[in-house]
Parts: C-alpha cells; sequence; structure tokens
C-alpha cells in the first residue's frame, strides 16, 4: 500500500503544480471581490427584514465574512511567496527550508516531481497580521521596493482605524470565530459579537482596496518578467505576449553575436536569422492551433493558456541554454 501523501504535498499538487493553478494574486483579488458582491446581493434581500426584528439587528452569518476575508490575505500572501521563491532562489533561507522539509516530504517531492518553492509555498503559514506584513515586506525587498512603500499603504486610517489595525482586527476575530465559543457568540443577542451587513461591506472593501494597491507596487517596480503580475486595469496581464517578447530579445542577442564574432565559424548570421524567422512562424502556427482546440477543460477551467505557456517556456529555455554557450 502507497504512503498517504502529507498535507503540504497534496496542498502543492492540488494547487500550484497543475495545469490550471489558483495559487496567484488574482485569484484572491477576484475571491474577495465575489464576496463583497454576494454581501451587497444578500442585503439588499435581508436588510427590510432586520427592520421588523427588535433584536438581535444583525445576522450570525455576517460575522463570517471575516473569516473569507482573511483567507484571501493568507492567499495573497502565500502566492507572493512561492511567485518570490521561483523568480529568485538565491532568497531563500535555510529557516524557510528547515520548516518545510522533512525526510518524509522530501521523498515524498521527489517522487511528485515538485520543487522546493512548491513544499516552502505550502507549509507557510499567514496566521496574522504579523506574518501577513513580514510576507509582503519579504517580496517587497526581494524587488528592491522600499519598506516605506507598504508602511504607507498600512498606516492609511479611515474613522480613526487604519489598515493595519484592521488586518489585526481581522486576523484575531478571525481566529476567535473558527476556534473559540464565548460569550460573544452565545450569550444574549444584546452581547453578541455580531456584525452588520455595512461594516463587513466597509472591511472588505478596504482590504480589497489594500491589495490592490500591493499589486499595483508590485507590478510598476517588478522586472517585466515576474510572474503572476497583473496590469494597469488590475487584471492578470498576458504572459503569452511577455515569453514572446522575451523569446524575440534572446533571438536578437544571439543574431547580434553572429554578426560581430567572426570565431564563431558554424555560426553563420544568415542562418541564424533564417532560423530564428521559421522559429517564430512555427509558434504563431502553434499558438493558433492551440487556440483552436476545442477543449473542455479541468473542471469548465480554459486550459489553452497553459498548453501556449508550456510551448513558449520550453522554447525559451532553449534559447537561454544557447545563450550561455555563444554570449
Amino acid at each position: 500500500m502507497s504512503k498517504q501523501a502529507l498535507p503540504q504535498i497534496e496542498f502543492a499538487k492540488r494547487y500550484i503544480a497543475v495545469e490550471v493553478s489558483t495559487f496567484t494574486a488574482w485569484s484572491a483579488i477576484a475571491r474577495l471581490e465575489s464576496l463583497l458582491e454576494d454581501i451587497r446581493s444578500v442585503r439588499t434581500v435581508l436588510e427590510p427584514q432586520l427592520k421588523q426584528r427588535f433584536a438581535p439587528s444583525s445576522f450570525e452569518f455576517t460575522a463570517y465574512y471575516r473569516v473569507g476575508f482573511v483567507t484571501c490575505l493568507e492567499w495573497h500572501a502565500k502566492s507572493r511567496l512561492y511567485d518570490m521563491y521561483c523568480f529568485s532562489p538565491g532568497v531563500i533561507r535555510s529557516d524557510d527550508i528547515k520548516q518545510a522539509i522533512s525526510n518524509d516530504k522530501l521523498a515524498q517531492m521527489v517522487a511528485e516531481g515538485l520543487t522546493i518553492p512548491h513544499l516552502i509555498a505550502s507549509s507557510t503559514g499567514i496566521s496574522s497580521k504579523e506574518k501577513y506584513v513580514a510576507a509582503i515586506s519579504r517580496v517587497f525587498e526581494s524587488l528592491g521596493i522600499h519598506k516605506d512603500a507598504l508602511s504607507a499603504i498600512l498606516n492609511r486610517a479611515v474613522d480613526d482605524l487604519s489598515i493595519g489595525q484592521l488586518l489585526d482586527q481581522l486576523f484575531v476575530e478571525r481566529n476567535e470565530l473558527v476556534h473559540e465559543i464565548g460569550i460573544g457568540t452565545i450569550g444574549h443577542p444584546n452581547v453578541r459579537d455580531c456584525e452588520s451587513f455595512e461594516e463587513a461591506l466597509l472591511k472588505g472593501e478596504r482590504i480589497l482596496k489594500m491589495l490592490q494597491e500591493i499589486e499595483h507596487t508590485i507590478s510598476t517596480r517588478a522586472p517585466a518578467n515576474f510572474p503572476n503580475q497583473l496590469g494597469p486595469d488590475g487584471y492578470p496581464m498576458d504572459e503569452v505576449t511577455i515569453l514572446l517578447d522575451a523569446i524575440k530579445t534572446r533571438e536578437e542577442k544571439i543574431g547580434a553575436v553572429a554578426k560581430t564574432e567572426a570565431e564563431f565559424e558554424a555560426f553563420i548570421s544568415s542562418d541564424w536569422e533564417e532560423l530564428a524567422s521559421q522559429n517564430r512562424a512555427t509558434l504563431e502556427a502553434q499558438l493558433q492551433f492551440i487556440d483552436g482546440l476545442q477543449l473542455a477543460g479541468l473542471r469548465y477551467y480554459d486550459v489553452r493558456p497553459f498548453l501556449k505557456l508550456t510551448l513558449l517556456k520550453q522554447n525559451l529555455a532553449f534559447l537561454d541554454q544557447l545563450s550561455e554557450q555563444v554570449l
């Protein structure tokens, strides 16, 4: 009987090392926007009923939107840490490896074809405001973004409550809701810790704005090839276009060597230019072929972007290897 996979291994297989990965900052933002839309929709239906009640003046379930908000924060921080590990493996610390890897995990990692970043990301816990801020600060630092940029976002206040204080409040309240039952949960309606639709909506909207500001800072400061960037419109950037541009740049650099370095006797400029032209034509044909595929996809997800990225990343990897030999 095969040994049952460890939770961290299962997490990496389910969310990261898959054809359609949702382990991205955009997923956290999209999920938060869905929760906010849910609040707005439910509010119009149920709020009139509250006006007919003496007490309590809110519903129990509205407090649990905080659980969803914190899940989005956790997902945001962990996914950006994973992007950082993949983009700059040199930032991985010995402490990261110690907390993420054991002999059992290492053996299963190899068997499943996973990597060190997979395990570190899946083993990372974001259970408090301090851990969330530390994670984002680390990502900013790896990209050369000054810590003041994050401080400015966290210190922004509304009604004397900064976004940093709101984060702390949300994590504490989420932990209480999930793990504890106190007077504020089952006591008299007058002392229960309930939340109105308006309060839940305002908190969620502030968290959404914070995430958008963090992502805008990353997008404006990170290198073009940093993973899973969002564009000026807040939506994921077209990775196909980014990879095609990177392929073109590599081809041009190799072509320049072919024209100037006479010692590469077997490396003739005209041959390379023809080969690069053929490569671009082949890639365009393959991309058009993928576009035309009638695929149901994985759970109604479109897997064609994954196929395109796989094709282009393999081509770029070959050019990188060739560049190391001739540049």
